[in-house]
Order: C-alpha cells, then structure tokens, then sequence
C-alpha cells in the first residue's frame, strides 16, 4: 500500500472516568503509509468504541471520518495523543492532535448511536455526517462554525438539536430546532419532534433542502412570508401532513418537494410559483386535487384538480388520490409528463387523444388497476413502453390477433382496440 499508516486506537473507560474535559487518546501505532501529509488511523475492531480519523502533521489536527462498533453514547475525544510509533522517523511521536473535524458521512446510517458529545474545539461538522443514523440528541459546542449539507437529516429518532448559547454561526430554538445564528435559515428540524403542528418563524428566509424529512408527526406547517423557495425533498416523507400554509413570496417548488406526503388531499399553487421541479408530488397517495391560481403565468388546472403547464399542452401531474376510475385526457394535451399518472391506483380505463406526441418514461407506473388504455391514434410513433406489472404498449398496427390474449394496451384506433380488448 506504499507509505501509508495503520493505528490501534482504543478508548479506556477508566481514562474517561478521571477526564471528562480534555480527552486524550493514548495508543500505539503500527504505521504503514503517509499521504501528503496526513496519516489515517483505524482502530482494532476488538476494541469497543473506536473511531477511525486521520490527522494533519503540520496543523496538528485531527479529523474523525468514521467509527465501528456498537455504543448507544458517544463522547468524542478533544485530542488524539500518539505516544508510540512503529516507525520512529514519521513525525507524529508523542504528538497531541486536537480534533477540529468529524468528516462527511462520518456516522451515516449508524443503526445504534443514540446521543453523541462532541467536544468544544471541533469547528467542522460534515456533509451528511449523522444523516439516517438512530441518533435522538446532539449537543453542538460554540467552537462549530461549519456544518455541512445534510448533517441530520432523515434521522427520525431526533427529538431535539441543541446549540452552546455562545456559538456565533447557529442556534437552536426551544422546539430544538436549527438555524443560523441570525435566524434567517432553517437548517433542520428535527425529524423525531412529536409535536404534530410548527409555524416557522418570522425572518427565515431560506428553508433547507432535507430539513424536515421524515417529520411524521406533523400534520400543520406555516411558512412565513419571505420565504422565496421551498427547495429539494425539503417536506418529503412527512407522511402525516395534511396542511401546509405557503405564502405568495414563494416562487419555485423544489424536485420531490412533498414526495411522500401521503396524508396531503390537496395543494393550491399560487399566480407567484412560476418553477416546479421535477416528481414534486410523487407518491402523494391521498392527494385528490391541485389548484392553480388562474393569474399564473406558466401552471394551470382544470375541474378535476389536473396540474398543467399554461396552455394545457403538457399534462404535468394527475392527483394519485382521485378515486376516479377513469379519465379521459384533452385533446390540446401533446406530451405526458414523466409521472403524469404514476401511482394512481384508481384509474382502470384512460383514453389518449390523437394530439398526445409523447409519454414520459414513469407516467404509468404503480397504476396497479389500470387495465385499459384506448390510444386514438394510429400512427404514433412511440417507441414500446412497459409498465410496472409487465403489460406493454406496441406500436404496431399490424399485431397479430394471436397475441391478443397477452395484451392488455394496445396503439390502435378505438376499432381495432374493441377487436382484441
């Protein structure tokens, strides 16, 4: 592996019984490689807890990059101390290195780490760090001034986030929810919460990507005018929302916005929201309507809460939870939108006008009744298409009858549909 480093690392409950403050991790290393500088360490996998880290010999610092084993509490070093080397020419014997860092993905996933310390000096808290962990507290000291994109997000046993009242870059609110120190960003709340209603307050004016995901115990959210965007999967898997209050300040809606929502029954689009993302309502399972104002320059809907670009030629989103069985789409619609009628478990029968040029790749998956497709159009040259239950569109006007018996869609005229239907 060339000149690269392997350290044992092991964390003595003694030790930590007599220090609570200054920690130092005394061990012995067997060094095995060095890479510009920075050495990695991973600890035995006898030894429980043990983290794995690397250091900077010419700041002195180490940085946490992950840990094996199985503690439901954690208290993380302030400094890992070397006082044994393999290879007494490297340059970090009888080094202390003061942690400033837990790197990205560092503690992702951990299936038993329910509370963590982390100890003034850390100034870095990465990308992802804790995200989908079983983590249900964190104390963030006022040494951190970085936290990272997606540090807590989909940890669904977080009751509460707390911050050092002296930090100068976040704070958390009695709720134990995080935000910037100036309040105007919402970085996270947390997912575990149960308190079932939240009216972000005044002043914020960016709500975060990820940053209630998997809230299921919310059924009310309030977002405060000066609120411009609603960003990527930002309420997805809120599983229990069924009001959410969005202010005319907001203009754009994020991809996979409220993926998941499966208790919303409808949603109004304001004349102010000219950008949706893409899937924005997917798996939205109860959601029977969307309105849009009709001032709005670039969406519109119809009677049967059908979400449409302006002028009705692209059909963007049909509700999963119309109880309809059936619908028949305009003739001034040309394109299905990517998941125009995915998951609706409604529909059994759906009737596609000449003018449709083009399906979206998912538009019918999950459409688990859907047994009827009469396409009036006989010369589309739409490419073959499976759906989610392994029936299939052909193109072919010439399929022979023999194969009528497997075929449940056919691209034919309303006659030649009746003959093998």
């Amino acid at each position: 592996m060339g000149n690269k480093g392997r350290l044992i690392l092991s964390f003595v409950s003694l030790f930590f019984a007599i220090s609570l403050i200054t920690v130092g991790v005394y061990c012995a290393v067997d060094v095995t490689y060095i890479v510009s500088g920075k050495v990695h360490y991973e600890v035995p996998y006898d030894v429980i807890p043990y983290l794995e880290f690397s250091v900077d010999g010419s700041a002195k610092t180490a940085t946490i990059t992950g840990y094996s084993g199985s503690p439901t509490d954690l208290s993380l070093p302030t400094t890992i101390s070397v006082v044994q080397l393999g290879d007494s020419n490297l340059f970090i014997e009888g080094t202390d290195y003061k942690v400033t860092a837990i790197d990205d993905y560092a503690f992702e996933s951990c299936d038993t780490l329910k509370s963590v310390t982390i100890p003034y000096g850390v100034k870095t808290i990465g990308n992802a760090c804790f995200t989908n962990s079983t983590l249900t507290s964190i104390s963030i000291p006022s040494s951190v001034t970085d936290i990272g994109l997606l540090a807590f997000s989909d940890c669904e046993d977080l009751t509460s986030i707390s911050v050092n009242s002296s930090n100068n870059y976040y704070y958390t609110d009695s709720y134990g929810v995080l935000f910037t120190k100036n309040k105007s960003e919402l970085i996270q709340y947390p997912s575990g919460n149960t308190r079932t209603s939240y009216s972000i307050p005044s002043g914020v004016k960016v709500i975060n990507q990820y940053s209630f995901w998997g809230s299921v115990n919310l059924k009310s959210i309030v977002i405060p005018s000066g609120v411009t965007q609603i960003l990527d999967r930002t309420f997805t898997r809120c599983t229990s929302l069924t009001s959410i209050t969005i202010p005319n300040s907001v203009t754009s809606l994020g991809n996979h916005a409220f993926n998941g929502c499966t208790a919303l029954t409808s949603f109004s689009i304001s004349r102010y929201v000219t950008q949706l993302g893409e899937w924005t309502f997917v798996n939205c399972t109860s959601l029977k309507s969307i309105s849009v104002n009709s001032s709005n320059p670039n969406y519109s809907s119809d009677s049967n809460g059908v979400l449409y670009n302006k002028n009705k030629t692209t059909l963007i989103q049909y509700p999963t939870g119309k109880t309809a069985t059936s619908y028949t789409i305009p003739s001034t619609v040309q394109i299905l939108g990517t998941i125009a009628f995915r998951n609706c478990a409604y529909l059994q029968t759906i009737t596609i006008p000449t003018s449709v040029e083009e399906i979206g790749s998912y538009a019918f998956v999950e459409c688990s009744n859907l047994d009827r497709a009469i396409f009036l159009d006989s010369d589309s040259e739409w490419s073959i298409m499976d759906f989610p239950n392994y029936r299939t569109i052909y193109v072919e006007d010439e399929t022979p009858e023999s194969m009528a018996e497997h075929l449940t869609y056919y691209n034919g005229n309303p006659i030649t549909w009746n003959k093998i239907s």
